[in-house]
């Protein structure tokens, strides 16, 4: 795994919605509020990983065509799930997948 790709995996360790959720005073409620509240918030995470992959310094070619790669790979997971209306926590979980599996 390169510098880069490492920096990114550890990114969105630290943006873990899940360490967030604890403090949340939705955190494992199912009052429709709460839903609606823990989903945003998971979408977030989901677009934020996203930005940071797309962000992501790269030297040399090979690097820099990892770097697309990754970015592609998230895009396409987003969109797929997006599209299927798949829950954003689950996805949030998927793209971390694959930022640790880099």
């Amino acid at each position: 795994m390169t510098t880069a790709l490492k920096a990114f995996a550890f990114v969105l360790f630290l943006a873990d919605p899940v360490q967030a959720f604890a403090r949340d005073p939705c955190h494992e409620k199912t009052t429709p509020e709460c839903v609606a509240r823990q989903k945003e918030n998971c979408r977030k995470a989901v677009d934020y990983g996203l930005a940071t992959a797309r962000e992501l310094p790269a030297k040399g070619p090979s690097e820099l065509e990892r770097k697309r790669e990754l970015v592609r790979k998230i895009e396409s997971l987003i969109a797929d799930r997006r599209r299927a209306g798949a829950d954003e926590c689950r996805t949030w979980s998927e793209v971390m997948g694959i930022a640790f599996n880099q």
